[in-house]
């Protein structure tokens, strides 16, 4: 109310509320800039030993990596598809340190899934 002042038809009379202070509010948000919410990303890749994934025609499509838990230690391990090249498991020591794991040449993987065939809660690895 105004001043005590009603309308002809005995209403209070009301202000609209100010702009200018909504205004005001609104640009000191817009002068505080974004916080830096991206994701943030440090490429290690130079510590994983090198592993190429190979082949014709028929390999166009593969290239699959899995990461987990192949010997229940808590530490994603890596297993990567090699198509014509042999197929790479990473055992993981932690601190983003890893030891590929002794196996038989695996060739022609083209993809990468692990299963819990045996529904203990740690996919099979051998």
């Amino acid at each position: 109310m105004i001043g005590g002042r009603t309308s002809r038809s005995g209403r209070p009379i009301r202000r609209a509320p100010r702009r200018g202070a909504a205004l005001a509010g609104l640009s000191i948000l817009l002068a505080a800039g974004t916080a830096d919410a991206g994701p943030k990303f440090e490429d290690r890749s130079s510590a994983l030993p090198e592993h190429v994934y190979s082949g014709g025609w028929e390999h166009f499509v593969g290239g699959g990596v899995a990461v987990f838990d192949c010997n229940d230690d808590a530490r994603p391990d890596i297993f990567a598809a090699g198509g014509e090249a042999p197929a790479l498991l990473l055992r993981n020591k932690g601190d983003f340190a890893f030891d590929p794991v002794p196996r038989p040449d695996l060739l022609g993987v083209t993809g990468a899934y692990p299963l819990d065939a045996d529904a203990t809660g740690v996919p099979i690895s051998s």
